[in-house]
């Protein structure tokens, strides 16, 4: 059972069947959660009028309204939610629509699994936690009303958090900042055949902060460009190091870059000197950049990866399948790599609508002649459905989690892997 807090965190269930609401209900409570139990979206609509919510849980299908449109017209009253449709037979393109249109976080089946609608709850709230913390952050900090450093950070409250951003002021990037680097691995072979590098930032005043805590915080606050900056050298001087291998292998080495990042006119010249001076070989080298980043400013982004495509770099469009990029924006992106989100491949060994949608989703792909990445491999048998289906290139801990460059040399010497 989760340990109690001083708030409880609050769950809004919507279904029109009073068997699910009290089933459902019954195993939050388990959990400590506040329910409150809607049986009809206009009921819901009230509800999410007056009081705020930590996680919605909305079933598909509903009389006069379902619950994707629904959630739509929540999310005007509860911008932080975090949000999850569940259904027993909804069809594909249903599918398709909650877990691209950026309306529903995941797609929960029933009849549930217990102990995943808790992990998935708990796992929404926190996500709920971390963008309202941001928001307010960037709130008091344009109003000039900061609250004052509270020492370590631990994520659990306003000024905490504001002390990663009073960090990133003060860090040395060159002894506070590393890289790890994940392999991607063959589907047909098991070898590796391109890396990807990940930023660590280790504080000597706060200790490990995850990226997906100052990354963000990094981003509104103006930082992204230095960090970012670092990151592309940084990931040029591993590649002149291991030039020698990733040259004989043909490794790709990819590393991520922000929205803001790509925005700056600059980031596209710094890209080019490093090729010029000889510090970064296109050919081997793999810009990611989120799918909901490529679509929010869709004409700019296409002229910047543009650029870097005719560099000779490769595009990749990373966590696909958590936002809304249709056919019709993968045909004009100038990508070369779709990288498959894990939230899309869950269920894809035991449930067979997730295996078709993941499917239909690397045919898709493949047709327009994009080589498919599977993310967040974890266990054999995601990894066999994904190579079964065509998938190029897997990545993930059921491979290895991100390695030093120590423990890259070992991993190296120990493949290939049993896909």
């Amino acid at each position: 059972m989760m340990l109690k807090q001083q708030q409880q965190s609050k769950v809004l269930l919507v279904d029109d069947e009073a068997s699910v609401l009290k089933a459902l209900g019954r195993v939050l409570l388990y959990e400590d959660y506040h329910v409150v139990k809607a049986s009809c979206p206009a009921e819901a609509l009230e509800v999410v009028k007056n009081q705020s919510f930590d996680v919605i849980i909305a079933d598909y299908r509903m009389p006069i309204m379902n619950g994707v449109t629904f959630l739509r017209e929540a999310r005007r009253f509860q911008p932080f939610s975090c949000n999850f449709i569940l259904s027993g037979d909804a069809d594909t393109d249903d599918v398709i629509e909650c877990m691209n249109d950026d309306i529903a976080e995941r797609f929960l089946r029933k009849p549930w699994d217990n102990k995943r609608i808790v992990e998935e709850v708990n796992a929404g709230v926190r996500k709920r936690d971390k963008a309202h913390l941001l928001s307010q952050i960037l709130a008091n900090e344009s109003s000039g009303k900061m609250p004052p450093p509270v020492g370590e950070y631990s994520g659990s409250n306003i000024a905490q958090s504001h002390d990663v951003l009073q960090h990133l002021k003060s860090a040395d990037f060159d002894n506070e900042f590393s890289l790890v680097y994940q392999p991607k691995v063959c589907a047909k072979t098991g070898r590796i055949v391109g890396l990807e590098s990940l930023l660590r930032w280790n504080s000597p005043i706060a200790g490990v902060i995850p990226p997906d805590v100052f990354i963000p915080i990094a981003e509104e606050g103006s930082f992204i460009n230095d960090i970012g900056e670092w990151v592309l050298n940084e990931t040029a001087r591993f590649q002149m190091r291991w030039r020698s291998f990733t040259l004989s292998k043909g490794f790709r080495l990819a590393f991520n870059v922000s929205p803001k990042q790509l925005r700056d006119g600059c980031f596209v010249e710094k890209v080019k000197a490093l090729i010029s001076s000889g510090d970064l070989i296109p050919e081997y080298t793999c810009i990611e950049i989120t799918e909901s980043a490529a679509i929010d400013d869709f004409e700019d982004c296409c002229k910047q990866l543009t650029k870097l495509s005719d560099l000779g770099i490769e595009v990749a469009i990373d966590d696909f399948g958590t936002g809304h990029t249709a056919i019709n924006y993968l045909l004009k992106l100038p990508a070369h790599v779709v990288k498959l989100d894990r939230s899309l491949i869950q269920g894809v060994d035991s449930e067979e609508k997730s295996y078709n949608v993941v499917k239909n989703v690397v045919a898709m792909a493949q047709s327009i002649g994009m080589k498919v990445v599977a993310e967040g491999i974890e266990i054999a048998q995601h990894a066999l459905c994904l190579k079964n289906m065509g998938c190029e290139e897997l990545q993930g801990y059921h491979y290895s989690k991100p390695l030093t460059e120590d423990q890259l040399l070992k991993a190296l010497a120990q493949q290939p892997y049993k896909v």
